[in-house]
């Protein structure tokens, strides 16, 4: 099954997140080209997987930085399950995640799910 979620990042967005985080690099204010900190790129590939798989919990993740997301900008977070076992009472969900801008991979997530069988 494949998700995807369009995302707005503000021109605010990574100042407010770096001071957020405590932050203090210059390259996450409109100065120094604001750039988006990571564990924001993070949030939105997670947010993005627990909606699509509701009841989810995150078992295991990685993630790969693959470019800088530059605040303001469209982004997408485009996604599939890639495998899927149930064993009791739950089912074990394998996914990826890509976050997305201007058609450029920025961020790529590779995470094991689990969530209660209905």
């Amino acid at each position: 099954m494949k998700f995807s979620k369009a995302i707005r990042v503000a021109a605010d967005s990574a100042a407010s997140w770096s001071r957020l985080l405590d932050d203090d690099n210059p390259i996450h204010e409109p100065e120094g080209g604001a750039v988006h900190p990571g564990p924001a790129n993070l949030a939105y590939l997670i947010s993005a997987v627990l909606e699509a798989l509701p009841g989810a919990r995150l078992i295991k993740v990685h993630t790969r930085f693959l470019a800088p997301l530059v605040a303001p900008c469209e982004a997408s977070v485009e996604g599939e399950w890639l495998v899927s076992s149930a064993s009791g009472e739950i089912e074990t969900v394998q996914v990826t995640a890509t976050l997305l801008s201007a058609g450029e991979p920025k961020a790529r997530l590779e995470a094991e799910l689990w969530r209660p069988l209905e």
